[in-house]
């Protein structure tokens, strides 16, 4: 479904525009990562596990001229010793 009414903490109101989201599991921790190819940056946000919500998103990295993030994936890879 389309992104609209995006409420976030952290964020000033309009300082995204959302194209796409994936969500990642890491050290039991659910993160959003939100792709904003119109600013040039992928923010990662905590999601909260009661209502969903997205808080205390922050810009990964630092972004560069001419990047238009779409949308993000993960792949898992597991090696045996």
């Amino acid at each position: 479904g389309a992104l609209s009414a995006c409420v976030t903490t952290g964020l000033a109101p309009g300082a995204w525009i959302p194209d796409g989201i994936t969500f990642n599991i890491s050290g039991g921790v659910t993160y959003a990562y939100v792709a904003d190819s119109m600013g040039g940056s992928l923010f990662q946000c905590n999601v909260l596990i009661t209502n969903g919500a997205l808080t205390n998103c922050a810009i990964t990295g630092t972004p560069s001229g001419g990047w238009t993030p779409y949308g993000v994936s993960f792949l898992r890879l597991s090696f045996a010793k």
